[in-house]
């Protein structure tokens, strides 16, 4: 659903330099907005608005009561309630977003209430209570096709994750023939798992379809235009976490580091603590050279409790060691994580772990080399990179730096790195994760990686 006051007109847009401008935007609406309360409390649309540019500046808990004050107002007002329910997704309370939509009197009988019910229940790993209501709505001839098309993407998705595929191209069909710009973006998601649901051409003038053009663009490997697709999809939802985590992680791209910081850093003021955002500008940080920075953003990630279970915030620790000229800390540290990703079966984080501590090796040794090739094109043909792009362009971009590695430690001696702590500090950090005992027993036995892949 869009809960936006603004859409970029333009096909294709680059970030900007400066990460402050969606929120010195917002806080300017802010000011506007208080101002028309002051004078009229009774405006409930202000009072959403006012929600929305709170959870840009990272706000949540003023914004849940902003938007409480506008249900208030507006009881039963299918905007708001569709607004209200994405908000309290973002704040991770997917929980109070079904118990409003579900309270709403027409929920049977509104297609887009259903399809944000769906959406919301799928989010929680539930299967909607409304299912078959949506199903008998969509056969009623008193809706147009732009009335029903979140509707019948939704009901697609759920049919597609079950298995029901032959239910889920029709119901992709229904729902492409007057899309909007997220019945667009959950068809281009089942295009990619499914390749008999076909969009058409005439799909994609869709308004502000700015997240479907990301996936396509990073389904078909075109790093420049997903991102560039990606920025506009922030700059229409700069309170949305999602295009600044995809943005963040599609720019693994030597010429794209500044702007994978800068979408980190954009959603960061939205969500501080969020940690897949601040391992993502770790890395885009480590490989500019901004070590400290990079080592900040761990630290800060690993103050939460949960991050010690998360093995990426690991790798991104071996990166700093690597990039800090402690390499055999670092080589610990990935080879930890990749047994722990080994050990939780995610063969695809497994290799793009084993492709950036590749990077590495062949960055301060060119013996690596040959080890290295080998590896990223056995990477490049197995299943799990078939189904996520961003592990074929790691592996190619790996190829384009061994093919082109010059002497030992050049990227790194010589240009004044200063390690932003001590070893016995990184190692300290590294002791916080807890890696399962088993991950412990498959690390000590890895070697060249051949055997895990």
């Amino acid at each position: 659903m869009k809960w936006s006051c603004s859409n970029p007109e333009q096909d294709t847009f680059v970030l900007g330099d400066n990460v402050d401008v969606h929120e010195t935007a917002a806080r300017q609406e802010i000011r506007l907005l208080r101002r028309k309360l002051t004078a009229n409390q009774n405006l409930p649309f202000c009072w959403s608005e006012l929600a929305r540019n709170f959870l840009i500046v990272g706000k949540q808990d003023k914004a849940v009561r902003c938007m409480q004050a506008a249900l208030q107002l507006a009881k039963h007002n299918r905007y708001l309630c569709r607004a209200a329910t994405r908000l309290f997704v973002h704040v991770k309370d997917p929980g109070q977003a079904l118990y409003l939509l579900r309270s709403e009197p027409t929920i049977k009988s509104d297609p887009w209430l259903l399809a944000a019910e769906i959406a919301t229940s799928s989010v929680i790993g539930k299967q909607s209570q409304f299912l078959d209501a949506a199903k008998r709505l969509m056969t009623s001839s008193d809706f147009k096709d732009n009335e029903i098309t979140e509707l019948a993407a939704a009901v697609g998705t759920v049919e597609l994750s079950h298995g029901v595929a032959k239910h889920a191209k029709a119901l992709f069909n229904r729902s492409l023939r007057a899309p909007t710009d997220n019945s667009l973006a959950q068809a281009q998601w089942a295009a990619e798992r499914d390749t008999k649901i076909v969009i058409p051409v005439s799909a994609w003038k869709t308004p502000a379809s700015y997240e479907a053009k990301t996936l396509l663009s990073r389904q078909a490997r075109n790093w420049p235009d997903a991102l560039q697709a990606c920025a506009a999809w922030l700059t229409d939802e700069p309170f949305s976490i999602r295009p600044a985590l995809i943005g963040s992680y599609i720019g693994f791209r030597p010429e794209s580091y500044v702007m994978a910081e800068q979408f980190a850093s954009a959603g960061l003021r939205c969500d501080p603590t969020n940690v897949g955002l601040l391992n993502n500008r770790a890395v885009a940080r480590a490989y500019q050279g901004k070590i400290k920075e990079a080592y900040t953003d761990v630290r800060v990630a690993l103050n939460q409790m949960p991050a010690r279970d998360n093995p990426h915030l690991m790798a991104t620790l071996g990166l700093i060691a690597f990039r800090s000229d402690m390499p055999d800390l670092g080589r610990e540290c990935y080879k930890q994580c990749i047994a722990w990703f080994s050990d939780a079966k995610e063969r695809s984080s497994v290799a793009v772990a084993i492709l950036h501590l590749s990077r590495e090796e062949i960055r301060i040794d060119r013996s690596s080399i040959p080890r290295s090739i080998e590896m990223a094109e056995r990477i490049t043909k197995l299943p799990v990179a078939m189904q996520q792009p961003e592990i074929i362009g790691m592996a190619e971009l790996l190829l384009e730096e061994a093919h082109s590695a010059t002497t030992p430690y050049q990227a790194s001696h010589g240009l004044g790195v200063v390690a932003p702590a001590s070893s016995n500090d990184i190692q300290h950090y590294a002791s916080l994760f807890h890696v399962p005992d088993k991950a412990k027993q498959l690390a000590l036995r890895l070697g060249d990686f051949s055997g895990i892949m």
